[in-house]
Formats: structure tokens, sequence, C-alpha cells
């Protein structure tokens, strides 16, 4: 009896100090955290608006730089740029010119309005024959930019041909077409696309200006100073940092600035106290509430809790050690009936799952690694795709509808030898890869013309034999585009020579060109990387694929003798593959299927 006493008297006690340690706990802290916490709500509200103004900003940007790479593939076009030198030596062209415009502008959509273009001798040339006052505003700016900048007027409103009111905004660069013509270019942009964008700043702040890299405003229309000395603006961008913004805080207002990279423009904000916390002001009533409740909670349970508790997750806690340390067969026995006996079963099942795992894991490595395999096989050269559809494009406006045909008919039997969904195999018959090749040979034709030629040295007896998918397109593509593309003789008459013969046990496959070659430091570089697998990159990118899949077929290329490759400047390349015959046996272990 006493010490059931004594144990309610200890009880009594550890309640009463935990009590007066909460209260006194919640006074001394309360104020301070209050303070700090607000503080850390106030730099997170700055970074919520900083993180928005970026996103906005981020916005602009591809815009701009939409707009900016549209300026470079109007000044690199060559067809302007002969006409503009036609122009200069006196030919009367200057519709022509226009016209040209007109079709490098017209297909890119109604954000783009116009294209202008003016000559160091002050002659213009325009897509559209109806010039705004915009334009013409646009085109009595001087000394703008220097080459490397280019300058946003404000935006400006016109009427169109049908009446309607319209936003603009000029986009001005230096230009220089491909003939060395010089002058600057003005591109006329629809600006209530860039309107839709600034509206998403009005609701989060209380004032805000777009700046030019000039340090002149562009937006808000009515905004002729900026919001901030000019000195301070410049003193902010070179303390901007990493982030490229900087926050100014003025008693109450808070001027947050956004400095873009990518286009020098400066989105300068205005932010008071009140708007900045107005979002949190529920935040800091639900802390405050928070604060009263835990301390009632921890009061109310933080005792029996402790005493109920408190054993059995130390006794977990050991098994997790013990089993991190690596004994994987340790199970828990902890029988609680709460959510500390489902922790522990949750361990029980994870520690039976982990060990599953493991050994499936092991079971399936030989199965990622014939996946890997196969998205070697699958892997298709998109801009291979992109120019056979230009190629059919050209013959389109050409109107050449069996050529058409015959190059679509080309593409269809790649794509469906490339991508089979029911199954995807290592190996092909030769016969089927001859026939692949064939069809890459036509597409190249009529992207190229018949500049070049193949020439095929088959064995009969090695038509039904089975290669590596695959195999023979990456050679003639690298042959092709490697040896005798590069030569830009008129008289050179390109050959390719296809060679697949049987040999013992063996299957001899070479690929030789009369093209462009190697010089012997090149070629020393190539079979090391043959060799060691790496050491050049950007090209014979084929080769590489070839190389991991015929490593994983039969080997490391220990002594680079399964693949050789020969070269001389001028005379040509040729490689040489020899494959194993013995693999043809095992026809069922070289075809994945995906259920």
């Amino acid at each position: 009896m006493k010490q059931r006493q004594r144990s309610n008297s200890i009880t009594r006690k550890l309640y009463n100090i935990i009590i007066t340690t909460a209260l006194i706990t919640m006074i001394i802290v309360s104020f301070p955290v209050i303070i700090v916490f607000s503080a850390i709500i106030k730099d997170n509200a700055i970074a919520d608006k900083k993180n928005l103004m970026h996103e906005i900003m981020n916005q602009v940007d591809f815009n701009i730089a939409s707009i900016s790479a549209e300026c470079r593939r109007i000044q690199y076009d060559g067809e302007l740029g002969r006409l503009l030198d036609r122009y200069r030596k006196g030919e009367n062209v200057k519709n022509g010119i226009d016209i040209r415009l007109n079709a490098l502008i017209a297909p890119l959509g109604n954000f783009y309005r116009n294209v202008l273009i003016v000559t160091e001798q002050g002659d213009l040339f325009t897509s559209i024959t109806r010039i705004s006052d915009g334009d013409l505003a646009a085109l009595e700016i001087k000394d703008f930019a220097s080459s490397d900048n280019y300058y946003l007027t404000r935006p400006f409103y016109y009427y169109d041909g049908l009446n309607n009111r319209q936003s603009g905004l000029s986009y001005i660069r230096d230009f220089t077409a491909s003939s060395g013509v010089r002058g600057r270019m003005i591109i006329n942009v629809d600006f209530s696309a860039f309107i839709s964008i600034f509206k998403s700043v009005e609701q989060a702040v209380d004032h805000y200006q777009w700046i030019g890299y000039d340090n002149k405003p562009i937006y808000p229309a009515d905004s002729t100073e900026p919001l901030l000395a000019l000195d301070k603006i410049t003193q902010a961008s070179l303390s901007s940092g990493a982030d490229y913004d900087a926050v100014i805080e003025n008693g109450g207002v808070h001027n947050i600035l956004i400095f873009s990279k990518a286009s020098g423009l400066i989105l300068a904000t205005q932010v008071s106290q009140a708007k900045l916390l107005e979002q949190y002001n529920w935040f800091i009533f639900y802390y405050i509430l928070s604060i009263l409740l835990l301390v009632v909670v921890i009061l109310a349970a933080a005792l029996p809790m402790m005493r109920r508790q408190l054993k059995p997750l130390q006794q977990l806690s050991a098994m997790m050690k013990t089993f991190s340390a690596g004994q994987m067969l340790l199970e828990s026995d902890i029988y609680t009936n709460d959510e500390i006996e489902e922790l522990s079963n949750s361990f029980n099942a994870m520690t039976r799952q982990l060990r599953f795992y493991i050994q499936k894991t092991l079971e399936n490595e030989k199965d990622k690694e014939r996946m890997r395999y196969s998205l070697l096989i699958s892997q298709i050269n998109p801009h291979f795709i992109y120019n056979t559809l230009n190629t059919i494009t050209y013959l389109v406006r050409q109107n050449r509808s069996s050529d058409i045909v015959a190059v679509n008919s080309a593409l269809i039997k790649i794509l469906r030898d490339s991508l089979r969904i029911d199954s995807v195999q290592i190996f092909d018959a030769v016969e089927q890869e001859i026939e692949v090749v064939k069809q890459y040979i036509i597409i190249q034709q009529y992207r190229y013309g018949s500049d070049f030629s193949v020439n095929w040295q088959v064995d009969a007896d090695v038509l039904h034999l089975a290669i590596p998918k695959s195999l023979l397109q990456p050679l003639v593509e690298n042959a092709l585009f490697h040896g005798l593309l590069p030569c830009e003789s008129e008289n050179f008459k390109g050959v390719i020579n296809i060679s697949i013969q049987a040999a013992d046990d063996k299957i001899l496959v070479k690929v030789a060109d009369n093209g462009a070659g190697m010089d012997e430091s090149s070629l020393a570089d190539a079979r090391r990387w043959l060799k060691m697998g790496a050491g050049i990159r950007g090209k014979h990118v084929g080769l590489k694929n070839i190389i991991g899949r015929i490593n994983y077929l039969y080997g490391p290329l220990e002594s680079g003798s399964r693949l050789q490759i020969e070269s001389q400047p001028q005379q040509g390349t040729t490689v040489t593959i020899l494959l194993d015959r013995d693999q043809q046996n095992q026809p069922d272990e070289n075809v994945f299927r995906f259920e």
C-alpha cells in the first residue's frame, strides 16, 4: 500500500514538473518564437514573390528568345541574302525581297505581325505593304544597340486592315545577311501575348514596371520614370548574385527586382508589408493556436505515453540497428496491440520483402542486361526521320508522285523493321538486313541525288544466316556521312562496297567507301576508341552502338580483332566485322518478348 502511494506521489511530481516546465517554457519562448516566426514568414513571403516574378520573367524571356531565334533564322536565310546582294548590285528585286520576307514570317502565326529590314544605305524592305505608326517610330530610333544587344520599343497601338485596334511591340537588332549586306531588322510582334503575362503580376504586387536594358521603362504604358533611382537599380544588379534578384526595403515597402541574364530586362515591383503578409495571416493565427493546443496535449499525454511507448520503441530501434549491421534474418516479436505492433509487423514484412527483392534482383540481372541490349537495337536517329520527311515535302512541292511513293514506302519498311511491338529480336536474317539497307539507300539517294552508288558482294549461302539486327545500316550511314559527303570535288563519284561472306565458322562483314578517309592520327584515335570503348565523342555514333551490342553478344573487344578499321586520307575507309556462326543454333534465347 505504501509502495502504491509512493508511485502515485512520483506520478504527481512528474505531472507538476511537466506542467510547470511547460507553462514557464511557453511564457519564455512564445514571444521570441512569434517574432522569429514572423520574420521567417516574411522571408518566405518574399521568396514566394520572387519565385513568382522569376516564373513571369522566364515566360517573357521565352517569348523574346523565340523572337531572337526567328530574327537569326531570317538573317541567315540564303535566298534572302542572295536577293539583297542582287539589289545591292543594282538589280530591281525589291518586290522579290518583300515577298521573301513575307514567306519567312507568314508561317510563324499571329504572334509575328511583320518584319522590316533597313540597309545601311537606307533601303527599306517589309513583309507587308501597310506600315503602322509604331513601325515608323521604330525606324526613327538611332544608335539603339550594339551588335550584341537588341532593343524593345514601348508598346504601341494601331488599326489593322479590318479597322480593329491591335497592340504591338517592335524588336530591333543589327542585321547582317549571309551575303554581307548590313543594316537593321525590325520584327513587329503582337503585344497582347505579353499583356497576358503581365496580368499575373498585378494581383501579387502593388506596383510593377518592366525596364529595358537601357534602364528605360517599357511597360506599363504610363510609366515614365523607374520605380527606383537608377543608381539603386545598378547597385542591386551588381549584388544580385547567382539568382539574379534583389530586395530593397524602404520603410514598410519592399522593392523586389528580378534581373534577366538572357534578355537583359528588369522586373521592378513594389509590395507593401500588408500585401506581402496577407496570405499568411491565417497561418500566424493557426501557429499561435497550435502552440496552445500542443502544450495541452503534452500535459495530458506526455507521461503515460513515455511509460507505455518508450520500451517497445527502444526494442524496435535496437532490432533495426542490428538489421542494418547485416543480420538480415532478424524479425521483431513486439505485441502491444497498437501502432507500435503494426510498425513491428511492417518491419518484419520489410525484412522479408527485402530478402525476396535481393534474390529477385540477382535473378533478373540478366533480364535487365537483355533489356539494355534491346534498347540499343531500337535506336532510331530522329534526324534521319526528320530529313526523310523534308525530302518527302520537297517531292510533294515538285509533284513527283511516284518518287513520293518510293521514299514513303522505303521509310515505312525501315520503321516496320525497327519498331516491333510484339518482340525485339537480337538477330535477323542477312537478306532482311540487306533489304533494310537498300530501303535506306533509296531514301538517301533521293535526298542527295545520284552522286553515290552501292556495290554488293554477298555469298548466296549466307543469305539465310542470322547476324546482329541493325548491324549494316549504321555502317553504311557512317560511310555516307563521314566518307562520301565531306568530299566536295565536282568530279567525285562516291562508291560504297558492301561485302558479306562466309569464312569457316565466321561471317565476314566489310563496308568500304572511297571517300575522305582519315589521317594516321585520327585513325589511331579511332582504333584506340574501338579497343577501349571511349575516347571519341560526337561522331561514329553508329559504330559506338554496334560495339556495345557486339561486346554484349560476343564479349569485350580485348584484342580489337573482332572489329577493325582501315583508312587513308582521300582514299576511303574500310570497316570489317568478324561474327561467329555458332550463335545461329540458339534462336529461342535471342528473342525477348514483353508480356
